[in-house]
């Protein structure tokens, strides 16, 4: 017997999946798979991990399933806000994942990528000087 992870039931388990049949759907799976991924790797770096799904459900929810931080895109991520507080239900927020990029290594660090690119031989070399070179 298993217990679903949302509403508590007990269930014979034909799957490997915690939910039982009146609560499994494909969004539901998909989200418990994003949280047992994210747990995992909470764990591996020695970080609490207490979120529950019906907690993540419920934080999903709140930003109607886009990012937290551009509520642009639909998320992808679960993103811990302190990471030294860990995968728990006050320190995590939806998060798409060039925001998670961001938020990871800033903004500058683009903005070099950018700025690297335009200033390199090829913009110089390949950069019409007058409009004959430039249609001619």
């Amino acid at each position: 017997m298993s217990t679903c992870c949302i509403c508590g039931d007990t269930f014979e388990a034909r799957h490997s999946y915690g939910l039982c049949s009146r609560c499994f759907t494909r969004d539901a799976a998909r989200e418990l798979d994003r949280l047992e991924t994210a747990t995992y790797k909470a764990q591996k770096q020695g970080l609490a991990a207490t979120l529950t799904l019906t907690q993540l459900l419920s934080v999903a929810s709140d930003f109607k399933g886009l990012c937290a931080f551009c509520q642009e895109y639909t998320y992808s991520i679960i993103e811990m806000v302190n990471i030294d507080k860990g995968l728990v239900y006050d320190n995590v927020v939806p998060s798409c994942k060039a925001c998670s990029h961001h938020k990871r290594y800033g903004f500058d660090v683009a903005r070099e990528r950018v700025r690297w690119y335009l200033s390199s031989d090829r913009v110089q070399r390949d950069t019409p000087q007058n409009e004959e070179d430039h249609h001619g």
